[in-house]
Order: C-alpha cells, then sequence, then structure tokens
C-alpha cells in the first residue's frame, strides 16, 4: 500500500489532501511514537515500543512508504508549486525500516550536515 507518513509538519492538512488526491494515503505520526520502528509505522502498528517523551528532533519529515517512482515525483512537484515543504524526505528501505524515528532524524541530520560542508558520504 501506497502512503506517507509525516513527522511534525506545519502542512499536515494540506498534505494529506495533496496524497488522498494522487490515492497515496498519508498519516501523521505523533511525537509519542518516535521509538517505534519505521516498518510497524508503516503498516499501523504502535505500541510495541516504549513511548518517547523527551524532546524531539527539529525539523519536518516525509517518509515515502512503497510509493511509485512517477506518483512520488508527481506529488513533489505538487508540492513545490504549492509552496508546501518538509525539512527531510525520506523513503521506507529494507535497511531503515528497522530504524525508530529518531535515529532515521539522527541519518538525515548527518547526510545534511555532509552535504552542506561539501561532503557527501556517496561520493567526493
Amino acid at each position: 500500500m501506497e502512503k506517507i507518513l509525516l513527522f511534525q509538519s506545519e502542512w499536515e492538512e494540506q498534505l494529506k489532501r495533496l496524497a488522498r488526491s494522487m490515492r497515496i494515503s498519508a498519516e501523521s505520526v505523533a511525537v509519542e511514537h518516535f521509538r517505534e520502528k519505521l516498518q510497524s509505522l508503516y503498516r499501523g502498528e504502535t505500541g510495541k515500543a516504549e513511548r518517547f517523551e523527551g524532546t524531539p528532533p527539529e525539523g519536518s519529515l516525509i517518509l515515502f512508504c512503497q510509493v511509485e517512482e512517477k506518483k512520488m515525483d508527481k506529488l513533489l512537484a505538487a508540492m513545490r508549486k504549492k509552496g508546501l515543504s518538509a525539512t527531510y524526505k525520506a523513503v521506507l528501505t529494507r535497511t531503515n525500516a528497522q530504524w525508530n524515528v529518531l535515529r532515521l532524524y539522527f541519518e538525515l541530520g548527518q547526510e545534511k550536515k555532509q552535504f552542506e560542508n561539501g561532503k557527501s558520504r556517496f561520493g567526493k
């Protein structure tokens, strides 16, 4: 099932409407579920991990889960056109499916820092 998960988004309702118009399911994830594995959140299975009660990471995040590439491109283009943004955008993979939300934020933050410093872990 094609789904996007929204974390700390200021554009929550607009993004949900936009996704639904493309037949993509969209759900917001509460901060208390940030210790849950991404795969569990995609499946709608919460309550397996301890509640997160700390200070959440900064920024918003959209996680694309099983969304076809063409639809993802279309959704991202529509977001740009409407002025809807997210600090981070990621795709659910076999590797990150076992991570929790906090780990995903950490990894994305590290990649962003490396990119801003002119270094990429995917090349020069």
